[in-house]
């Protein structure tokens, strides 16, 4: 089963409003200092004072654009200016704290799987995710950029089951990184050593192999438009083909900020 992100977050909003959205918890530690981090579960409340209360956000928390490569730093006199903290975006934060702060939420099910007419998962229906990787758009020269990323589960995922499309074609990851299209290490950073940390494909040496749950990773692309789909169960997406077709492709989609 595969789903964009924007349509997990409509179906998420007609089952709050239906009554139906069964709620699981997630937990985030946020270290003195820099932290790379992204949520891995839906959350509910998608406000990043909410979420994050119990940490000092203004001017301490930091999205990037990657149509623009521009960074946005969230204020809290302008709030909407930054917008909402969605799943699959990698984030850093500054914790001005001195002890290490656990942020808790609620949020939709790990994997946003299907759910029977009492609310609760169907097991085995945990849906592939992809992330859009748009590059920086605008510049005419269709030579990707940087990403920030995170995993969208509350669960590891190996980086070797990766795949990578362009809208039309469907390579695993270590094809695409054969075909020029995108890094197969990527940057990350180990919260509480503040260690940067090597992850991406085993062939290549990594320092890590899996994507861990609340962690950021920068992602660098050579092409425009791409989208890493990153799968829930097993490592085979299938028909992501067919539902992109049917969004007509990747150039035309967008990045939505709530």
């Amino acid at each position: 089963m595969k789903r964009t992100l924007a349509a997990i977050v409509a179906l998420l909003a007609v089952l709050i409003l239906a009554g139906t959205a069964c709620a699981e918890q997630a937990s985030i530690t946020i270290y003195p200092g820099e932290n790379w981090i992204s949520v891995p579960l839906v959350p509910y409340n998608y406000q990043p004072s909410v979420l994050f209360a119990g940490c000092n956000i203004n001017g301490n928390l930091v999205r990037l654009d990657p149509t623009t490569g521009a960074t946005i730093t969230y204020s809290a006199a302008h709030p909407d200016a930054f917008g909402g903290i969605l799943l699959g975006d990698g984030y850093k934060l500054i914790c001005t704290t001195p002890a290490p702060v656990v942020i808790s939420y609620e949020g939709f099910p790990d994997g946003v799987p299907d759910l029977d007419p009492q609310g609760n998962p169907i097991a085995g229906t945990m849906t592939d995710m992809w992330i859009s990787l748009p590059g920086r758009q605008g510049d005419g020269q269709n030579a990707g950029g940087s990403h920030w990323i995170g995993c969208p589960f509350n669960h590891a995922r190996p980086v070797d089951a990766c795949k990578v499309t362009d809208g039309t074609t469907l390579l695993n990851l270590a094809q695409a990184v054969q075909q020029g299209w995108i890094d197969g290490l990527w940057d990350s950073m180990n919260n509480e050593s503040k260690a940067t940390v090597k992850v991406g494909l085993s062939t290549m040496s990594p320092d890590e192999s899996t994507l861990l749950p609340g962690r950021m990773y920068q992602v660098v692309t050579h092409k425009d438009d791409l989208a890493l789909i990153i799968p829930g169960n097993v490592p085979e997406p299938s028909t992501i083909l067919a539902l992109l077709c049917g969004l007509g492709g990747l150039a035309g989609l967008k990045r939505r900020r709530l």
